[in-house]
């Protein structure tokens, strides 16, 4: 069963309330441990998301413009954030990193 702080990981990630519907810690909970980590428990999340604005149409009216179609583009990214690669490791944002160099 997954803990608190994997639960409240999930919900910062997933920029989730305890007081979304359907999102209650029993639920966020299962999912972590149906997916097997919190990152792939994320990547479900982001992907519902992305399927619940996927009907958003850009408006303009009254010389406003509300592009609510890049809502559904943006959750398919942050699912791609948390997605694995092919060796099982998290994708994530791209974490910094160093190539060591030697003068020949």
């Amino acid at each position: 069963m997954a803990t608190a702080t994997e639960v409240m990981t999930l919900r910062l990630t997933t920029d989730l309330e305890c007081t979304d519907p359907p999102y209650t810690d029993e639920y966020m909970s299962a999912l972590i441990d149906e997916q097997g980590s919190v990152e792939l428990a994320a990547v479900t999340i982001w992907r519902i998301k992305a399927a619940q604005t996927a009907g958003f149409v850009d408006t303009t009216e009254s010389g406003s413009t509300r592009r609510l179609s890049q809502l559904t583009d943006q959750a398919l990214k942050m699912a791609g954030a948390f997605q694995t690669n092919e060796d099982g490791g998290v994708v994530g944002f791209g974490a910094p990193f160093t190539i060591g160099s030697e003068r020949v």
